[in-house]
Protein backbone atom coordinates (compact mmCIF):
# COMPACT_ATOMS: atom_id res chain seq x y z
CA UNK A 1 0.00 0.00 0.00
CA UNK A 2 0.89 3.60 -0.34
CA UNK A 3 3.06 5.48 2.10
CA UNK A 4 1.73 8.76 0.74
CA UNK A 5 -1.14 10.41 2.52
CA UNK A 6 -3.14 11.68 -0.44
CA UNK A 7 -5.67 13.54 1.71
CA UNK A 8 -3.32 16.36 2.66
CA UNK A 9 -2.74 19.53 0.71
CA UNK A 10 -0.36 19.60 -2.26
CA UNK A 11 2.37 21.69 -0.62
CA UNK A 12 2.52 19.30 2.34
CA UNK A 13 2.77 16.31 0.00
CA UNK A 14 5.54 17.99 -2.01
CA UNK A 15 7.41 18.90 1.18
CA UNK A 16 7.44 15.26 2.34
CA UNK A 17 7.92 13.46 -1.00
CA UNK A 18 10.02 14.01 -4.06
CA UNK A 19 8.32 14.44 -7.42
CA UNK A 20 9.82 11.11 -8.43
CA UNK A 21 8.09 9.44 -5.48
CA UNK A 22 4.81 11.06 -6.48
CA UNK A 23 5.17 9.88 -10.07
CA UNK A 24 6.06 6.36 -8.91
CA UNK A 25 3.05 6.33 -6.58
CA UNK A 26 0.78 7.54 -9.40
CA UNK A 27 2.15 4.75 -11.63
CA UNK A 28 1.50 2.19 -8.87
CA UNK A 29 -2.08 3.39 -8.49
CA UNK A 30 -2.49 3.20 -12.29
CA UNK A 31 -1.38 -0.43 -12.16
CA UNK A 32 -3.92 -1.16 -9.43
CA UNK A 33 -6.65 0.53 -11.45
CA UNK A 34 -5.63 -1.43 -14.56
CA UNK A 35 -5.90 -4.68 -12.58
CA UNK A 36 -9.32 -3.68 -11.23
CA UNK A 37 -10.57 -2.68 -14.69
CA UNK A 38 -9.37 -5.98 -16.15
CA UNK A 39 -11.06 -7.88 -13.35
CA UNK A 40 -14.29 -5.91 -13.70
CA UNK A 41 -14.32 -6.35 -17.47
CA UNK A 42 -13.85 -10.11 -17.04
CA UNK A 43 -16.67 -10.21 -14.46
CA UNK A 44 -18.97 -8.27 -16.79
CA UNK A 45 -18.19 -10.50 -19.76
CA UNK A 46 -18.79 -13.67 -17.69
CA UNK A 47 -21.85 -12.13 -15.99
CA UNK A 48 -20.30 -12.64 -12.54
CA UNK A 49 -21.91 -9.67 -10.85
CA UNK A 50 -21.09 -10.48 -7.21
CA UNK A 51 -17.76 -8.60 -7.18
CA UNK A 52 -18.77 -5.60 -9.32
CA UNK A 53 -19.94 -3.39 -6.44
CA UNK A 54 -16.71 -3.91 -4.46
CA UNK A 55 -14.61 -3.20 -7.53
CA UNK A 56 -16.54 0.02 -8.11
CA UNK A 57 -15.78 1.24 -4.59
CA UNK A 58 -12.09 0.36 -4.95
CA UNK A 59 -11.93 2.10 -8.34
CA UNK A 60 -13.51 5.26 -6.92
CA UNK A 61 -11.06 5.39 -4.02
CA UNK A 62 -8.01 4.80 -6.21
CA UNK A 63 -9.25 7.25 -8.86
CA UNK A 64 -9.56 9.99 -6.24
CA UNK A 65 -6.01 9.30 -5.02
CA UNK A 66 -4.67 9.28 -8.57
CA UNK A 67 -6.43 12.52 -9.42
CA UNK A 68 -4.94 14.21 -6.37
CA UNK A 69 -1.45 12.93 -7.18
CA UNK A 70 -1.67 14.03 -10.81
CA UNK A 71 -2.83 17.46 -9.70
CA UNK A 72 0.09 17.69 -7.27
CA UNK A 73 2.55 16.57 -9.97
CA UNK A 74 1.12 19.16 -12.38
CA UNK A 75 1.49 21.89 -9.74
CA UNK A 76 5.09 20.85 -9.13
CA UNK A 77 5.81 20.73 -12.87
CA UNK A 78 4.61 24.30 -13.39
CA UNK A 79 7.16 25.62 -10.87
CA UNK A 80 10.03 23.11 -11.25
CA UNK A 81 13.33 23.93 -12.85
CA UNK A 82 14.30 22.35 -16.17
CA UNK A 83 16.90 20.19 -14.39
CA UNK A 84 14.27 18.82 -11.99
CA UNK A 85 11.92 18.15 -14.88
CA UNK A 86 14.65 16.30 -16.79
CA UNK A 87 15.27 14.07 -13.76
CA UNK A 88 11.59 13.11 -13.58
CA UNK A 89 11.10 12.83 -17.36
CA UNK A 90 11.68 9.07 -17.69
CA UNK A 91 9.28 8.29 -14.88
CA UNK A 92 6.74 10.72 -16.30
CA UNK A 93 6.92 9.07 -19.73
CA UNK A 94 6.30 5.66 -18.16
CA UNK A 95 3.38 7.12 -16.22
CA UNK A 96 1.89 8.55 -19.43
CA UNK A 97 2.04 5.07 -20.95
CA UNK A 98 0.27 3.52 -17.97
CA UNK A 99 -2.36 6.27 -18.03
CA UNK A 100 -3.00 5.61 -21.74
CA UNK A 101 -3.37 1.87 -21.07
CA UNK A 102 -5.69 2.58 -18.16
CA UNK A 103 -7.83 4.94 -20.27
CA UNK A 104 -8.16 2.31 -23.00
CA UNK A 105 -9.38 -0.23 -20.44
CA UNK A 106 -11.69 2.37 -18.90
CA UNK A 107 -13.30 2.98 -22.29
CA UNK A 108 -13.90 -0.76 -22.73
CA UNK A 109 -15.23 -0.88 -19.17
CA UNK A 110 -17.65 1.96 -19.93
CA UNK A 111 -18.98 0.17 -23.02
CA UNK A 112 -19.50 -3.06 -21.05
CA UNK A 113 -21.19 -1.29 -18.15
CA UNK A 114 -23.42 0.70 -20.48
CA UNK A 115 -24.46 -2.41 -22.42
CA UNK A 116 -25.29 -4.25 -19.17
CA UNK A 117 -27.30 -1.25 -17.99
CA UNK A 118 -29.27 -1.05 -21.25
CA UNK A 119 -29.89 -4.81 -21.26
CA UNK A 120 -31.08 -4.73 -17.64
CA UNK A 121 -33.33 -1.73 -18.29
CA UNK A 122 -34.86 -3.41 -21.34
CA UNK A 123 -35.43 -6.63 -19.40
CA UNK A 124 -37.08 -4.78 -16.52
CA UNK A 125 -39.32 -2.89 -18.96
CA UNK A 126 -40.42 -6.17 -20.54
CA UNK A 127 -41.15 -7.69 -17.13
CA UNK A 128 -43.00 -4.57 -16.00
CA UNK A 129 -45.17 -4.58 -19.12
CA UNK A 130 -45.88 -8.28 -18.87
CA UNK A 131 -47.08 -8.13 -15.26
CA UNK A 132 -49.16 -4.99 -15.54
CA UNK A 133 -52.89 -5.71 -15.38
CA UNK A 134 -54.85 -5.17 -18.54
CA UNK A 135 -57.64 -2.65 -18.28
CA UNK A 136 -61.18 -3.59 -19.28
CA UNK A 137 -63.83 -1.15 -20.39
CA UNK A 138 -66.91 -1.72 -18.25
CA UNK A 139 -70.21 0.04 -17.77
CA UNK A 140 -70.57 1.95 -14.54
CA UNK A 141 -73.79 2.51 -12.56
CA UNK A 142 -74.59 5.58 -14.66
CA UNK A 143 -74.21 3.71 -17.94
CA UNK A 144 -70.88 5.30 -18.86
CA UNK A 145 -67.86 3.18 -19.78
CA UNK A 146 -64.84 3.28 -17.52
CA UNK A 147 -61.46 1.60 -17.64
CA UNK A 148 -61.07 -0.71 -14.68
CA UNK A 149 -57.96 -2.78 -14.03
CA UNK A 150 -59.68 -4.81 -11.31
CA UNK A 151 -61.91 -6.61 -13.81
CA UNK A 152 -60.83 -10.05 -14.91
CA UNK A 153 -60.66 -10.51 -18.67
CA UNK A 154 -60.71 -14.28 -18.30
CA UNK A 155 -63.86 -16.19 -17.38
CA UNK A 156 -63.00 -18.38 -14.43
CA UNK A 157 -66.15 -20.51 -14.41
CA UNK A 158 -67.59 -22.54 -17.22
Amino acid sequence: MSTLNTHTDQSAVLAKHSPQQLIQEAARICEELISLLEEENACLEKKEMARIEDIGREKASLSNKLEMLLSTIKTWSSTASDDDKTTAKTLAEALKGRLAAMNKLAERNFVLLESKYVATTNFLDIVRKSISKPKAATYGSTGKTTEDENVSLVTKSV
